[in-house]
């Protein structure tokens, strides 16, 4: 797994990774998650995609909602981030 690291003046910060999801919208696969879908996203990454499902990402992990793509790269319309809750539900914000 490739990691990513942003450098400042005050320290270096791990970067969230970022996950491409085929939807219409946020809402759309926060209802599949509640109705206790397997939504997965896909890193589309220069080193290799790798897909994962929502509930294994990690807590803050960047989304970017897609529904079409332009020069084979997603063109994202609607971003969020993932937020697990403690009773084990997990949705996009």
């Amino acid at each position: 797994m490739i990691e990513f690291y942003h450098v400042t003046e005050k320290g270096t910060k791990k970067m969230s990774e970022t996950y491409y999801i085929k939807a219409a919208s946020k809402a759309a696969i926060n209802r599949a998650l509640k109705a206790g879908g397997n939504v997965c996203g896909s890193t589309f990454s220069p080193w290799g995609d790798r897909l994962c499902s929502v509930v294994d990402m990690p807590q803050g992990a960047v989304i970017k909602v897609f529904s079409k793509t332009i020069g084979g790269q997603p063109y994202a319309k609607a971003y969020g981030t993932v937020h697990h809750a403690k009773d084990g539900t997990t949705k996009i914000k």
